[in-house]
């Protein structure tokens, strides 16, 4: 039952080409179809508090899926940066 609502609330949208999911190990990601990824947003993000606050934020990100590689690489990358 519940696929079936996730499946009739998205197909429009993925008719239209406006959204991509992505079937994790027990979890669907759903992505706009935009050039990015959770890396790229986790960046944005970070850089958004940054322009804000004056500071470094502190980054906790959890995850254990494929998708959320992406974030693990950006978050080495920003730690090493600093």
């Amino acid at each position: 039952m519940l696929k079936e609502l996730f499946r009739k609330i998205l197909n429009p949208y993925r008719e239209e080409r406006l959204v991509s999911v992505i079937r994790g190990k027990m979890v669907y990601d759903i992505y706009p179809n935009v050039n990015w990824n959770k890396g790229e947003f986790a960046i944005l993000i970070i850089q958004e508090i940054e322009a804000l606050t004056k500071e470094k934020p502190v980054t906790i990100f959890i995850g254990d899926d494929t998708t959320d590689e992406e974030v693990f690489n950006v978050l080495s990358w920003i730690n090493e940066r600093y």
